[in-house]
């Protein structure tokens, strides 16, 4: 699968971050919470960039992240390099999306140090907001539900709450173990999406699980359709720390129920389901396909 390289700017000024929120209606993160930048494109020159502190760093990168700030913020790096607004242009870190989502990105973070906080001018056919917050601040708004926002940004935050004027945190894509479990993504604090491998539609291969509920609370387990006993056990694996309330299965289709029954009964928790969706199911599998289950 192909890896696109992208870049962002991780602006910093007196310990708050610059954070965008992206228009609902883009096709890639519709509404989640990011830095400002965007994919490294062919056009973007592999000469190593003159400006000061750009020179520092792979040539592409640097020609990518200027070109994305002038046409996000309508901010010009090298001028404001220049003029001493910025005081320093770093390394933050790397991460590549797992193999499990269709498009993947590899996003190279760079801190820019600012000596004051400049007037963006966002542009508003991707940007819809924007935010001067401390990283605890942003992340507290996520933890509340407030906000979208991929894993390794939030790792970014963490690593600048912990150390305010840190730099340089290495490699901080997602890692899964997928011989032994099933990947879990949290997107949006109390939703964990777990892509379980099921029979579906090719060339899909999995259908999304949902894990709905904080950690140390009871939760919900959406739809999940392990195509295999095998797949059953590793599912079982990933949520054994997991304080499981209730399975609910959303309709009848096999990619969104198959071997649910089992789960639920190796669990010792109820099914939740429609009295259609029951009937639809049971009428395909058998009447005793919810046998010694109690359905809700």
């Amino acid at each position: 699968m192909k890896i696109i390289d992208s870049v962002a700017a991780v602006f910093c000024h007196e310990n708050r971050v610059f954070m965008v929120r992206r228009q609902p209606y883009l096709n890639a993160f519709p509404g989640y919470d990011s830095f400002p930048g965007g994919k490294i494109d062919r056009e973007d020159s592999k000469s190593q960039h003159p400006a000061r502190f750009l020179t520092d760093w792979e040539g592409q990168e640097m020609h990518a992240l200027v070109r994305e700030m002038q046409e996000e913020l309508a901010y010009d790096l090298p001028a404001e390099i220049a003029s001493g607004q910025i005081t320093s242009v770093k390394f933050l870190a790397t991460a590549v999306a797992p193999t499990i989502v269709p498009i993947r990105f590899r996003l190279h973070f760079f801190r820019v140090d600012l000596k004051t906080r400049p007037v963006f001018t966002p542009d508003s056919g991707e940007i819809a907001d924007t935010f001067w917050e401390t990283p605890q601040q942003l992340l507290a708004r996520f933890h509340k539900g407030d906000s979208l926002m991929v894993p390794p940004l939030r790792w970014v935050l963490e690593e600048l709450d912990r150390n305010p004027q840190g730099c340089d945190f290495g490699d901080l894509s997602p890692q899964f173990d997928e011989e032994n479990y099933v990947p879990r993504l949290e997107q949006i604090s109390g939703v964990q999406i777990m892509p379980v491998p099921c029979n579906t539609i090719p060339p899909a291969d999995r259908t999304n699980a949902f894990l709905l509920g904080d950690d140390n609370s009871p939760q919900i387990l959406v739809d999940p359709s392990p195509k295999s006993p095998q797949v059953l056990e590793k599912l079982l694996r990933t949520l054994r720390h997991d304080d499981i309330s209730a399975v609910f299965l959303t309709h009848h289709h096999l990619d969104h129920h198959e071997h649910a029954p089992e789960l639920a009964r190796r669990l010792n928790v109820p099914v939740w389901m429609s009295v259609d969706t029951r009937t639809r199911i049971t009428k395909k599998n058998g009447a005793d396909y919810f046998a010694g289950l109690q359905i809700e």
